[in-house]
C-alpha cells in the first residue's frame, strides 16, 4: 500500500492493514507507541502524524537543489526552505480537521525511526515546541525540528554511539495542547535503582517539558506494583510553573510564560492519593501490552488524565528487582560476569581516606568518576567564544558543573567524567543519555554551582549522590587541549591563580555587583546583585521583573530627569511582586537635589525599610567635600561614582592605577566609615587588576556599570577578587 504523507489518530482504528501503516518505518517509534494506546482505549489528546517519507522527500529535493557544503550550511536551508505545496496542503487539511473550529494550539514532537538502533532512546536529541498555533508556526516547527536531527549534541549523540545518519529518520507529532494543571513523567521501573517492581512518578504544576530540560526539581512519588502502597514520596518546592501565554505579548516567540506561584502552592503535594491510584493504572497497563519497560509523559487538565508520549527505555524488564534476595542473587551474578578483581577494592578505599564530603544529591547515573571542577552555566552555553574553549577543553579528567540539565551541554557531557547539577531529576533528557552512555551523574544538588569551585579535585559517588573534595592529584591535573596549538585556551587561563603574592586587605566581605547576565557572575556565590541603568528599569515589564527573581537583589540608580510614573511602579513591583531586597542610588547634582528625589520617591511610598536602601552617589569633587551633608540618620550609606568624579578631578577617562586619586580618596571614605553605614559602594565601568587599590579604601560593595567584553576582562575581575571573602 502507498504511505501518506499524514496520519491521522483515528486511521488506527479504521484502516485494514495497520502492519506498515503504522510501523517505525513509516511513523517513528513515540508514535507508533501513541496508536498503540488509542487501540487500548488510554486517553490520549487528539493528533495527525507527519511520515517520514515527507522527510526524506524533502531532504532529498533540498541537498539536490541547494547542495550544501556543510552540516551547518544543510541545517540553515532546512529552515529558510518552504516545505513543498502538496505537503502545506496536507498539512492545512490535517490542522483544520485537528482543530475542528478556529485555531488549535499544539504540540510539536519528533518521532525517530531508527529500526537499527533500538537500544538506545535519542532522548531530547531533537528539539520539541509547546503551543505552536496556525499553519505558519506549525511549517517553521516541524522544519526546525528536521534541523535538529544536525544540531551539535545530535552529531554528538550520533558519533558517540558510533551510528550512521543515513539510517535514521524522522517522523513528526502535531498534538493538540491541552490546558496543563499537573504534568510530569512516569516510569514502568525506577530509573535509580533499575527496580522491576517499582513504579516511580515526576509531577510538578503547570506544562510538564521543565523536567525533561531539568529547569525545575519535581515531586517524586514510588509505588510498590505488587501491593499498589506508596513507598517512598519526596514533595519538592516550586516556586513558578510555566503555563500557555494568553496574548503573543504576554510570553516569548512559542507563546509560554512563567507564572510565580503563591507560598501555599509553592510547598503543596502535587498529586492526590486518588491521582496517583489513576497513573499507576495506566501504567501498568502500558507495561502489560508491550512487554517491556516505558516512559510515559502525561498531563492532568480539568481533572482528566491525558497520555502524551511513550519513550522506550532500555532497562530489560527480566532483570532487575528491588528485594534483598533478588539483590543478592543479582550481585552475584555480575561479579562473575565482569570478573572483579581484588586490586580494585583498595582504590576504592584508598580514594576517600583523606576526602571530605562536600554535599549529597539525588543520583541519576550510576557510578563513580574523580577529576577537576569545570562550571558551565547557562550564560556560558550562549556565549560562543565561552562554549568554545569549554569544547577544546573539557575530556574525562573534568566533571561539569551545571546549573539544570541543558539539552545543550550533552556534546560535552559525552567527553567529560562525569555531571552534577543543581536542579534536574531522573527524566531530564539529559540524564536519560547520561544513563545510556554510562556517565555518572548526581542531580537535584540544590547548591553544587555556589559550593564547587573551578579547579576543585572532587570524586562523585553516583550510586548515592556523595560528592567528595579530595587532595589535589598531580597525575590527574588536566591537560591543555587545544585545536589551536599557538592559542592558549582560556579557560585553563581563567584557572590560573594570581602570580603576585600580596593580596588585598578588608575589613568586611564585599558585595559585587554586576550588570545583569554577566559572565562574571557564575563564579560570584550568592548574593549576585543585577545593577540596572534608570533607563533599563523604566522600560522593564512585569514579566520581566518577575523572572529577576533569580538574583538576590538589585541596585539601581535614578536622578531628576527619571522621575515618572513608570519608574515608581517599577522599584514598587521589585520589591511587592518579586519580593528583592532593592538598593536605590540617587544622582543629585547638589545636597538641595538629592533631597528633592528622596521626597518625591516618599511621597510614592518609596521609603526606607529593612529591603530597601536609599544612598546618594557622590560624582563630583564639590559633593565629595560636602560628604558630611549627607552622613546623616535618613540614608543607609553612601556611593562614589569614580567614573564622574574623576573626570572632574582629573578632567579625563577614570584610570584605575592613578595611585594619588587613591590617596585623595582615603580621608573621605574614612570618615564614611567611622559613621559605620551599612553601605559604602564603589561604581566604576570596568574591573582591573588594580581595584584591590580602592578595596583596601574599606568600600563594602563595588558596581561595574559595564559587562565584562572579553575573556581578558572576566580573568582581571577574577584576579583582582581574588583573596577577597566574596557574600
Amino acid at each position: 500500500m502507498s504511505v501518506p504523507n499524514i496520519v491521522f489518530y483515528k486511521d488506527s482504528l479504521t484502516f485494514a492493514d495497520k502492519s506498515l501503516l503504522f510501523s517505525e518505518d513509516v511513523v517513528g517509534r513515540k508514535a507508533e507507541s501513541l496508536f498503540e494506546i488509542i487501540k487500548l482505549g488510554l486517553p490520549t489528546p487528539p493528533f495527525f502524524t507527519v511520515t517520514t517519507q515527507v522527510f526524506n522527500s524533502f531532504i532529498k529535493q533540498l541537498t539536490a537543489k541547494v547542495q550544501p557544503t556543510s552540516i551547518e550550511e544543510l541545517q540553515q536551508a532546512i529552515i529558510n526552505t518552504p516545505l513543498p505545496p502538496v505537503i502545506m496542503n496536507d498539512l492545512k487539511r490535517f490542522y483544520s480537521k485537528l482543530s475542528f473550529l478556529g485555531k488549535s494550539w499544539v504540540a510539536v514532537r519528533s518521532s525517530i525511526s531508527a529500526p537499527n538502533y533500538k537500544h538506545l532512546t535519542f532522548s531530547g536529541i531533537l528539539d520539541t515546541f509547546l503551543n505552536i498555533r496556525g499553519v505558519d508556526e506549525l511549517e517553521t516547527a516541524i522544519k526546525q525540528v528536521y534541523a535538529s536531527l544536525l544540531s551539535e549534541r545530535s552529531i554528538a549523540y550520533i558519533k558517540h554511539n558510533n551510528l550512521s545518519l543515513s539510517k535514521i529518520n524522522v517522523a513528526i507529532i502535531v498534538q493538540k495542547m491541552v490546558t496543563s494543571e499537573i504534568s510530569g513523567v512516569a516510569y514502568t521501573y525506577n530509573p535509580i535503582t533499575e527496580a522491576n517492581d517499582l513504579v516511580t512518578i515526576e509531577a510538578v504544576f503547570g506544562l510538564g517539558d521543565v523536567i525533561p530540560t531539568g529547569e525545575l526539581n519535581p515531586d517524586v512519588y514510588i509505588i510498590d506494583k505488587v501491593t499498589k502502597s506508596l513507598i517512598e514520596k519526596k514533595i519538592m518546592p516550586q516556586q513558578w510553573m510555566k503555563t500557555r501565554a494568553i496574548n503573543d505579548e504576554d510570553g516569548d516567540n512559542f507563546h509560554t510564560k512563567k507564572i510565580t506561584l503563591s507560598p501555599i502552592w509553592q510547598y503543596a503535594q502535587k498529586l492526590t492519593e486518588e491521582q496517583i491510584k489513576e497513573l499507576l493504572a495506566v501504567i501498568l497497563t502500558v507495561e502489560k501490552h508491550f512487554k517491556r519497560h516505558y516512559i510515559l509523559e502525561w498531563t492532568i487538565s480539568a481533572n482528566k488524565l491525558y497520555i502524551l508520549q511513550l519513550k522506550q527505555a532500555r532497562v530489560n524488564i527480566k532483570t532487575y528487582y528491588s528485594t534483598t534476595q533478588q539483590k543478592v542473587k543479582q550481585e552475584k551474578t555480575r561479579s562473575k560476569n565482569k570478573k572483579h578483581t581484588q586490586k580494585a577494592k583498595p582504590e576504592k578505599a584508598n580514594i576517600l581516606d583523606n576526602a571530605k564530603l562536600l554535599l549529597t544529591g539525588l543520583p541519576i547515573s550510576k557510578g563513580t568518576a574523580k577529576g577537576n571542577v569545570l562550571l558551565v552555566t547557562e550564560p556560558m552555553l550562549n556565549n560562543p567564544e565561552m562554549l568554545e574553549d569549554i569544547k577544546n577543553t573539557v575530556d574525562n579528567n573534568y566533571i561539569l558543573v551545571t546549573d539544570f540539565f541543558d539539552s545543550r551541554l550533552e556534546h560535552l557531557a559525552l567527553q567529560a567524567a562525569g555531571l552534577i547539577s543543581d536542579t534536574g531529576g531522573a527524566n531530564a533528557d539529559l540524564a536519560l543519555v547520561l544513563r545510556e552512555s554510562g556517565i555518572p551523574a548526581i542531580g537535584n544538588t540544590r547548591i553544587a554551582t555556589r559550593i564547587l569551585e573551578n579547579k576543585q579535585h572532587i570524586y562523585i559517588h553516583a550510586d548515592s549522590g556523595a560528592i567528595y573534595l579530595l587532595k589535589e592529584d598531580k597525575k590527574t591535573t588536566p591537560k591543555t587541549k587545544s585545536k589551536n596549538n599557538k592559542k592558549k585556551n582560556q579557560i585553563n587561563e581563567l584557572f590560573d591563580q594570581e602570580n603576585s603574592s600580596e593580596k588585598p586587605v578588608v575589613s568586611k566581605d564585599i558585595k559585587v555587583i554586576m550588570p545583569p547576565e554577566s559572565a562574571i557572575s557564575l563564579y560570584l556565590p550568592d548574593p549576585k546583585w543585577a545593577f540596572y541603568y534608570n533607563s533599563n528599569l523604566k522600560e522593564l515589564d512585569k514579566e520581566s521583573i518577575l523572572n529577576l527573581k533569580q538574583n538576590q537583589a538589585i541596585f539601581t540608580t535614578i536622578s531628576k530627569d527619571d522621575l515618572n510614573q513608570k519608574l515608581v511602579k517599577n522599584i514598587t513591583a521589585l520589591r511587592k511582586d518579586a519580593q528583592l531586597p532593592v538598593t536605590i542610588g540617587i544622582y543629585g547634582n547638589t545636597y538641595d537635589e538629592f533631597i528633592e528625589i528622596k521626597r518625591f520617591l516618599s511621597a510614592k511610598k518609596i521609603i526606607r525599610s529593612s529591603k530597601l536602601k536609599i544612598i546618594p552617589v557622590i560624582n563630583t569633587v564639590a559633593e565629595l567635600w560636602n560628604t558630611t551633608k549627607y552622613l546623616k540618620p535618613f540614608v543607609d550609606g553612601i556611593a562614589i561614582d569614580f567614573i564622574g568624579l574623576y573626570e572632574a578631578y582629573a578632567n579625563k577617562e577614570f584610570s584605575p592605577t592613578d595611585k594619588n586619586f587613591v590617596d585623595f580618596l582615603a580621608p573621605h571614605t574614612e570618615k564614611v566609615r567611622k559613621h559605620k553605614y551599612d553601605i559604602l559602594m564603589a561604581i566604576m565601568n570596568k574591573p582591573s587588576l588594580h581595584i584591590k587599590n580602592f578595596i583596601k579604601l574599606g568600600f563594602s560593595s563595588i558596581a561595574f556599570t559595564e559587562k565584562p567584553k572579553t575573556y581578558k576582562e572576566v580573568i582581571q575581575i577574577i584576579n583582582a577578587l581574588s583573596g577577597i571573602a566574596l557574600t
